[in-house]
């Protein structure tokens, strides 16, 4: 079945098998154990529920369905003709391997990873987007040398310092380093929650409270973009918080540096400091505005 392919696919390149590393052949026998499980408990709910097991597809369909879901594409007709010629009677196990080692693969995955990570909205040149491509790039990489999801979940969750040297900063960067926005979009993306309603008010449909989400929120409080202080205070210029010589001590005396901060972003710094104040408008009896949690 395509779908458990494509659990596998995820399972594998996540947790046990180096998909894309060249130098190791994909262990088979972990796979068909994967597959065994997701087999059993497919076949527990379709019987619990009394629904007609589906035909197995014919190795035509089989291929077309494999290489969507692998490579996102059709297969040509030159491989198609080849797999159906093809006088092995495991060639369906066979040649799962060899498109898990393919550049198509890796193309594939990499555009999956860019709408995971939002690379895909953030607009300008490849050259005038420093941080974004260099994270863009960093992804590519992994995928070609099979890292686990866990230790590239941990890379981006913990990454500090310049995006040229530690491009995994990039998943903070993309969000221009927005606490809040870092909060909901980390839930989203690693633990599929949405979570971003609960910075105004208890969710109302799942169970997250609003002092959940600064509870939360403190461990990445203290997390920034170089500048975004003085970022802050030039937005502010008008309420008086950065004078007019402060802007041009600041900001055209140092061309450069305000590009990096203002466009680029290109550096992360700080760490989580685990405590963060309620918001003013915080109106729940779990809590008090300007509480620290």
């Amino acid at each position: 079945m395509v779908l458990r392919t494509f659990i596998i696919y995820f399972i594998s390149s996540f947790f046990h098998v180096k998909a894309l590393n060249l130098e190791n052949r994909i262990d088979l026998e972990s796979l068909k154990k994967v597959a065994n499980n997701i087999d059993a408990a497919t076949l527990t709910a379709f019987k619990s529920n009394n629904f007609e097991l589906p035909e197995i597809a014919d190795d035509s369909v089989y291929l077309r369905r494999l290489f969507l879901v692998l490579c996102g594409r059709i297969p040509s007709l030159q491989e198609t003709e080849s797999f159906l010629n093809w006088d092995e009677p495991n060639k369906r196990q066979l040649i799962l391997p060899q498109l898990l080692q393919s550049e198509d693969y890796e193309h594939h995955k990499l555009n999956w990873y860019r709408d995971l990570f939002r690379i895909r909205t953030m607009s300008g040149k490849r050259n005038q987007r420093q941080p974004i491509w260099r994270f863009e790039d960093w992804l590519q990489k992994n995928i070609r040398e099979g890292k686990t999801w866990k230790d590239m979940s941990f890379e981006m969750l913990s990454a500090r310092g310049s995006s040229i040297e530690n491009p995994e900063t990039g998943f903070y960067l993309a969000n221009g380093g927005v606490l809040n926005t870092n909060v909901g979009y980390t839930f989203e993306t690693f633990l599929a929650t949405n979570m971003a309603c609960a910075e105004c008010h208890d969710h109302p449909f799942e169970d997250y409270s609003r002092k959940d989400f600064f509870q939360v929120a403190a461990f990445m409080h203290g997390v920034r973009p170089k500048g975004s202080n003085i970022i802050r205070k030039a937005m502010n210029l008008g309420k008086g918080e950065l004078t007019g010589s402060e802007f041009n001590k600041i900001f055209r005396g140092n061309l450069n540096a305000f590009l990096q901060i203002t466009y680029f972003r290109a550096d992360l710094h700080g760490t989580g400091v685990g405590q963060i104040p309620l918001p003013k408008n915080y109106q729940y009896t779990n809590g008090k505005p300007g509480q620290k949690v």
